[in-house]
């Protein structure tokens, strides 16, 4: 059959041929694009989004690398820890003919953390020879300090004690390193003590970097080639046995970030580590790591650096360490908590020797010494030398007197080194007399005392230095300071202040009467002198009747000397004395002494009804006992910042405010309360060559005990009694003049020494006719007067003694 051929139409209107199309028909149906067309289109599509896509994340990433590198530097560059200031102790003065027994000095070695040895042959070692109780022989190996006046060197020292006196010293002046006793840190706890490069001992830095990271020379923050060792050995050994971070990733996860393991955590950790590396040196970092890896913990206390940790194990300064101290420290880095030394002997020791090993192995030390310090000990102190800093009444002192120079920030945070006035064997003498003798009475009583309180404040009269301060029977305990801020009524430790008015007023001398009769005082402040009906008054509000302790008139005829109505402390004289004189003119006999809180002028306040801090009644006694030059009491001596510069000192600041006869003459009236008054019980334990003085005091129903004494070297005040203010049944006498007794015993009193003028004269008088008498006449008294208060007249008596005197004399 024929094919059929398809021949091109025509069009209808020209004629010319036209091509058929086959055209799809179906609806909704359209024409297909070329997949080159289409691929064109998406590609003019993707480029766009790529970069855009590329460039957010590369500006973010650089955001966040800049934000981490802004977190490096402003940290690394500015401060870069808070340094809690550090408070320290006196320094031990050691020097021949120096009183002190030799149990105080074995006490204040072992305070130290010195270390008894056979051979003291390095700093903190000692040895002792007991020869009797009083007597010993001792070497010592100091480990010296840096102080604000010269640097101490570590040196051999060699002393003879005998009769508790150093009698020979093969160096004439030596200074023990003072205590740290606390410091004032901020709320993190975190510690340390700041140390730079050229601080270290040998072989720290070496063996710090061969241990941790052998390779921190030769990367730049990150060490690839560690990671992929960590990471072989630790997937063949199935378990976390190495890791693989370098010696500044460690600084960066310490310094800046948490401890969280997690990848983030380890990204931020690694772009730090090389942005650090970029900014700063090799040994800037090292240093930063020495002074901020984590070596221990102390109660809350975190112990950071390699400086405070040589004084947390082995109490000593950094540079004083020993090789195999060295290797313990850097020991520790790999785990203080699991290799603590104290609590792990064992597993430290093993750790510490493994460093050993690989120092040997390096060609640091030799065979024959990693023999000799592996076999040695860990040398750790019995307990770390930041654990009993713990004096809480005493550095609340430091932390008031410093608020007035420095804030809190300040002192919290700079690293300042305060030095202070503080004797570590004195405290201990005070918290044991105050415990042992509030037991003691409570033994003797048969009743319910158990809440009984007592404080102490313990100052060198001659200086103001607070020596001591015991703010409660809780002594390790911050809280209420009874000794700065329980304000008590003082009682009779007011009545100086009068008789001290009398003196100066030059109305009255030791020698003059007064009447100690019945006083019965208006509501005006006046005695009443007419005769009344006593009961009547007593039972009116508007008369006050002070009476005597025993409620007995003293007295001749109810006439009493000036001297014997303060030595005895006699109410009825005084509250006489002081309303002839007046109110206001008592007070202001007060200020001079140093009293700044509030006294109302009322009639009652000559009987102490006047609330004030243990610590204001010291200042009122010290201006008295250093012979009227007041200073204003403190607790510092200089502040260093971190680099042992001074910074503020504290010198005294001394005034003259009673002029020197009327000082010996107040002082003369307290010593009377020693020899012969309410306070004579001292004289069976203390020797009356010290001139010892002071004053009782009581409150109404014995709430309130109290005494104030002194020596020339020594002033204390102790006050006892129930916080709710009730009765405690001590009297000045019977209660806080017993614990001052207990304390003063064993302390190196010095005699009172109170300079007397050409113008005071002791003589002997005749006080009822005010005559000039001789020893051995009746009732007369040997007093101190000012030349012209002198009689000119003599008594029969004394005329009768002179005339067998005189014959001897001229032969008639």
């Amino acid at each position: 059959m024929p094919s059929k051929k398809t021949t091109p139409s025509k069009s209808k209107k020209t004629g010319t041929p036209t091509k058929k199309v086959s055209v799809n028909k179906k609806k909704g149906s359209s024409p297909r694009k070329s997949k080159k067309a289409t691929s064109k289109n998406f590609d003019y599509l993707l480029k766009p989004a790529f970069i855009f896509f590329t460039g957010f994340f590369l500006l973010a990433f650089l955001l966040w690398v800049a934000l981490l590198d802004f977190r490096v530097r402003d940290k690394f560059e500015g401060k870069r820890w808070t340094v809690p200031a550090k408070v320290y102790s006196r320094p031990l003065e050691i020097y021949q003919g120096l009183k002190i027994h030799p149990s105080d000095l074995l006490d204040e070695l072992r305070r130290l953390q010195y270390q008894e040895s056979k051979n003291p042959d390095r700093p903190g070692t000692f040895k002792i020879n007991i020869r009797s109780a009083t007597s010993a022989r001792l070497e010592i190996y100091t480990r010296g300090f840096d102080f604000s006046d010269a640097l101490q060197k570590s040196e051999k020292l060699m002393i003879e004690i005998s009769d508790q006196h150093i009698i020979s010293s093969n160096q004439e002046l030596i200074r023990l390193e003072p205590q740290l006793i606390g410091g004032i840190y901020p709320g993190h706890n975190e510690d340390r003590i700041l140390i730079k490069l050229e601080d270290t001992p040998d072989f720290l830095i070496e063996t710090l970097i061969l241990v941790e990271d052998r390779l921190f020379f030769n990367h730049y923050g990150v060490s690839p080639k560690s990671i992929l060792r960590a990471a072989f050995v630790n997937f063949f050994s199935g378990r976390v046995k190495q890791g693989g971070s370098t010696l500044t990733q460690q600084l960066v996860k310490n310094f800046y970030l948490s401890h969280e393991r997690s990848l983030n955590r380890k990204v931020n950790e690694a772009v730090m580590a090389l942005l650090l590396e970029a900014h700063y040196s090799k040994n800037e970092i090292l240093e930063a790591y020495l002074n901020e890896v984590n070596l221990g913990q102390v109660g809350k206390r975190g112990i950071h650096g390699f400086g405070l940790a040589a004084q947390h194990y082995f109490a000593t300064d950094i540079k004083s360490l020993d090789l195999h101290q060295v290797a313990l420290l850097v020991a520790l880095v790999k785990g203080p908590s699991f290799y603590e030394p104290r609590r792990n002997p064992e597993r430290a020791k093993e750790r510490r020797n493994l460093v050993l090993s690989l120092m040997v192995e390096n060609a640091f030390i030799t065979e024959q010494q990693y023999k000799l310090y592996a076999a040695k000990d860990l040398d750790l102190t019995e307990e770390s030398s930041l654990r009993h800093q713990n004096y809480p009444a005493f550095l609340d002192l430091v932390k008031r007197q410093l608020t007035n120079d420095y804030s809190d920030a300040v002192l919290q945070s700079e690293g300042m080194r305060i030095f202070t006035s503080f004797d570590p064997l004195i405290q201990t003498q005070a918290e044991r007399s105050l415990l042992e003798s509030i037991e003691h009475l409570k033994s003797l009583k048969n009743k319910n005392d158990n809440n009984l309180q007592g404080a102490m404040v313990v100052i060198s009269p001659q200086t103001g230095e607070v020596l001591a301060l015991v703010g409660g029977t809780d002594v390790r305990v911050l809280g209420f300071n009874r000794a700065l801020d329980a304000k008590r009524p003082v009682g009779s430790l007011l009545k100086p202040a009068i008789y001290m008015t009398a003196l100066n007023s030059r109305q009255y001398h030791w020698a003059s009467l007064i009447s100690d009769e019945i006083v019965v005082v208006d509501k005006m402040g006046e005695v009443e002198n007419k005769t009344i009906d006593m009961q009547l008054v007593e039972n009116q509000k508007d008369y006050w009747v002070p009476k005597n302790f025993d409620h007995r008139v003293h007295g001749k005829n109810g006439q009493v000397t000036l001297i014997e109505a303060m030595s005895n402390s006699y109410n009825q004289a005084s509250v006489r004395l002081g309303l002839d004189l007046g109110v206001h003119e008592v007070i202001k006999s007060l200020r001079t002494l140093g009293i700044e809180s509030h006294i109302p002028s009322y009639p009652s306040m000559l009987l102490g009804a006047v609330d004030l801090s243990l610590f204001e009644v010291t200042q009122m006694y010290q201006t008295i006992a250093s012979g009227g030059f007041r200073t204003k009491l403190r607790a510092i001596r200089d502040v260093q910042n971190a680099q042992g510069k001074p910074l503020t000192r504290y010198p005294f600041n001394i005034e003259q405010v009673l002029e020197p006869d009327l000082a010996y003459l107040l002082n003369a009236g307290l010593q009377e309360v020693i020899k012969s008054g309410t306070a004579t019980s001292v004289n069976r334990y203390l020797s009356a060559d010290l001139a010892l003085a002071g004053k009782t005091g009581t409150t109404n129903d014995s709430r309130d005990s109290w005494f104030v004494g002194y020596a020339g070297n020594m002033l204390a005040t102790v006050w006892l009694g129930n916080d709710d203010n009730s009765e405690t049944h001590y009297t000045g006498s019977s209660g806080a003049l017993k614990i001052w007794t207990h304390f003063a015993i064993n302390f190196p009193l010095q005699a009172n020494n109170i300079l007397v003028s050409e113008n005071i004269q002791w003589a002997w008088i005749e006080p009822e006719l005010q005559l000039l008498s001789e020893s051995g006449c009746e009732g007369a008294i040997y007093v101190p007067l000012r030349v012209e208060e002198i009689p000119a007249e003599k008594s029969v008596c004394a005329k009768r003694v002179s005339k067998p005197a005189l014959r001897r004399i001229f032969g008639f």
